[in-house]
C-alpha cells in the first residue's frame, strides 16, 4: 500500500505533480469588432489567454507591453497592411522569437498563401472562414514548433 499525502493531492508521498504549463498569451489583431470578439471567444475556449487589438498601431503598443507568445493578425487592417506590420515586427529585435500567424478571407491580387507567408516572414497563414478547432490547433502547432 502506498501512502498518499493530502498535501500532495493524492500523489504518492515525496513525489510532486508536474507543474501545469501556463496558457500561452495570444495577441489577437483585427479591425472588425465582431471578428475580434469571435476569435477571442474561440481562443479562450481552447486554452489561450487573449489580448485584443483593433488596429495595427494598437497591436504594436500592446505587443510591447505584454510580450505575447504568439500574434494572430488579420492581413487587412484599417490602418495598416498586416503583411507589412508582420514584416516590421519580425525585424524588430524587441519581438525576437514571437511567431506571427496571418489570417484573411481574401488576399489582394494574385498573392498566394505561401507568397504571403514568405514575403511577410510570417510563421503561418490561415484562410477564413475557419473552423474553431482548426484555428486553435493551427496556433498550438505553431507554438509547438517554436517551443
Amino acid at each position: 500500500m502506498t501512502y498518499r499525502c493530502q498535501h500532495c493531492e493524492g500523489t504518492p508521498h515525496g513525489r510532486s505533480r508536474p507543474a501545469k504549463p501556463a496558457a500561452p498569451l495570444v495577441l489577437n489583431v483585427d479591425d472588425r469588432p465582431a471578428t475580434l470578439y469571435w476569435r477571442d471567444r474561440i481562443l479562450r475556449q481552447h486554452g489561450f489567454i487573449v489580448a485584443n487589438a483593433d488596429s495595427g498601431h494598437k497591436a504594436l503598443d500592446i505587443a510591447r507591453q505584454i510580450k505575447p507568445q504568439l500574434i494572430l493578425m488579420d492581413v487587412h487592417l484599417g490602418d495598416a497592411d498586416g503583411r507589412e506590420l508582420c514584416q516590421r515586427i519580425k525585424q524588430d529585435p524587441e519581438f525576437t522569437g514571437i511567431p506571427i500567424v496571418l489570417i484573411s478571407a481574401t488576399l489582394s491580387g494574385h498573392t498566394s498563401q505561401l507568397e504571403t507567408i514568405r514575403w511577410a516572414s510570417a510563421d503561418g497563414f490561415i484562410r477564413e472562414p475557419v473552423e474553431p478547432t482548426s484555428l486553435a490547433s493551427t496556433l498550438w502547432k505553431v507554438l509547438g514548433a517554436v517551443a
